[in-house]
């Protein structure tokens, strides 16, 4: 394992970044996720349902 010990060790930097990165973006995600869930809640809040009347004969 002497020959390659640098390529190992630069994988291991490599893999770790990643998941750094894969956390940051995992986080960020649910955030944009949770404001959108909210804009669509208020929406539909403001917007006024439509009224059917129903009638018999």
């Amino acid at each position: 394992m002497g020959r390659f010990t640098i390529v190992f060790e630069k994988l291991q930097e490599a893999c770790e970044e990643s998941d750094r990165d894969l956390a940051t973006d995992s986080h960020s995600s649910r955030t944009e996720n949770e404001e959108i869930s909210e804009l669509r809640r208020f929406a539909l809040e403001l917007t006024e349902p439509e009224y059917n009347s129903y009638t018999t004969t």
